[in-house]
């Protein structure tokens, strides 16, 4: 339900309920449905309603027009899929939105009979004009798109993520911090946890820094959170997770005091929900938080959703956090569920992958898949990795030139952020800054990223 797309099911819905066999019904739908998965049975006329394709006209080279890349799609009812199908092609740069028709006609600079047919890659389908070139969808998934993992499910945020604060009487402990609900973590709770504000000691081996999509920026990161994790690194290189009578076993008091209050917590907010899912479960849904690596050198992140792609790489070790001039030692880095994530040892290879989710090029490339909200484009989850970006290979010079010039942005952004963040409050108006800043490293690896990809 995630990648459904409204327009498609308003169409269906439409075509069930008020046509007959063999009646017409045309829409303006988003270019989406000629190349993006969730048009699959659409494309190919396996809906519930059959329904197929018989006239397609590209509109998108024509704007301004909408906010996302458009086309017209006639479909007849009570038929099975047949192509090729007729068409046309558009393209014209018009002096304003609703403009009239036949001005609009007069002006367009291109406006052409085509055909469209059905491509296939794999178990992948897309429209594509007769006698065209392949898109680059058509050549394949990157290697990389098993390898890149959603990051963790850390919510009731208001139960796990904290501001480590020196106790009013007792100060600031190195080993046992006092700590208290973050105030972005209650700021950003469901209406339900507005309320929630827990306060202890715990276990500093059980804080960790948590990056999500909002910290990201190109090239590098805002301050992470810090969240209470009741996680450890066993032998296999993953986590595991120590609930309330592991944390009383093994000795960690104020553990097993705050998962006592987390515990009461789920049960008084979910009542019977809560005993289909435990607090445990729901924190590591899916493995999303077990299966990070704390032994691996380097985390690549990009963020779920958005506007615009943007990725860093961030070190996955450990971090000093300095209060009232005592230094606390944080664990390892967790990417959180507004990120995806991929862990490597070879640097070169995270800032190779880095260089080319930064590029605008890709992230042009996946916005006829986006889909949109009220503020524009939104989900990307995997699609930057539906493109057949190659595995980084270290005696490849482009591959090697991308990592470079990656290295070299990560510093320039690490010394200008401290200045941004005092500047700006808005992490858009900060991620457009810095991509000012970094200009002629990005058009750089654009060049490269386009001849990487444009297969």
């Amino acid at each position: 339900m995630t990648h459904m797309e409204l327009a498609t099911l308003f169409l269906s819905r439409c075509a069930d309920l008020y046509m007959k066999n063999d009646g017409i019904i045309s829409f303006v739908m988003p270019r989406s449905i000629m190349v993006a998965d969730q048009h699959h049975n659409f494309r190919t006329g396996n809906l519930k309603v059959k329904l197929a394709i018989v006239r397609l006209i590209d509109l998108e080279e024509v704007s301004p027009l909408f906010n996302v890349p458009a086309c017209v799609v006639s479909c007849r009812m009570g038929m099975g899929a047949a192509y090729p199908v007729e068409g046309r092609v558009m393209s014209g740069r018009l002096p304003k939105r609703n403009l009239d028709y036949h001005r609009a006609m007069e002006i367009m600079e291109k406006n052409v009979k085509a055909q469209f047919e059905l491509g296939q890659a794999g178990e992948r389908s897309f429209l594509i004009q007769v006698g065209s070139k392949l898109p680059m969808l058509a050549f394949g998934r990157s290697a990389y798109f098993e390898r890149f993992k959603q990051g963790a499910t850390i919510v009731p945020k208001s139960a796990w993520f904290v501001d480590i604060k020196p106790h009013p009487r007792l100060g600031l402990d190195p080993r046992i911090p006092f700590v208290k609900t973050s105030s972005k973590a209650i700021e950003k709770a469901k209406e339900a946890y507005k309320d929630v504000e827990l306060s202890g000691n715990i276990e500093v081996e059980f804080l960790y820094v948590v990056l999500s999509g909002s910290e990201l920026v190109p090239f590098g990161h805002l301050n992470p959170l810090v969240a209470i994790l009741p996680i450890k690194q066993v032998r296999t290189g993953r986590y595991m997770i120590i609930q309330r009578s592991d944390a009383r076993r093994e000795g960690y008091v104020n553990l097993e005091k705050w998962l006592s209050k987390v515990e009461k917590l789920w049960k008084e907010k979910r009542g019977e929900k809560a005993k289909a899912m435990s607090i445990y479960n729901w924190l590591d849904y899916q493995g999303k938080l077990t299966s990070q690596n704390p032994s691996k050198r380097f985390k690549v992140l990009y963020n779920t959703s958005g506007t615009y792609l943007v990725s860093c790489v961030a070190e996955n070790g450990f971090r000093t956090l300095r209060i009232n001039g005592m230094k606390i030692r944080l664990n390892g880095l967790i990417a959180e569920a507004k990120t995806y994530w991929y862990e490597t040892d070879d640097e070169d290879e995270a800032h190779y992958l880095s260089s080319i989710l930064n590029s605008p090029f890709l992230d042009a490339a996946i916005k006829p898949m986006q889909s949109r909200g009220a503020l524009g484009p939104r989900d990307i989850h995997k699609k930057p990795l539906e493109f057949p970006i190659p595995l980084y290979d270290p005696d490849d010079l482009t591959h090697r030139k991308l990592a470079e010039l990656s290295k070299q942005c990560h510093k320039k952004v690490a010394e200008v952020l401290p200045a941004l963040l005092q500047k700006h409050g808005n992490i858009g108006k900060i991620r457009s800054q810095v991509k000012k800043i970094l200009e002629k490293e990005i058009q750089q690896i654009d060049i490269l990223v386009r001849q990487l990809l444009k297969v």
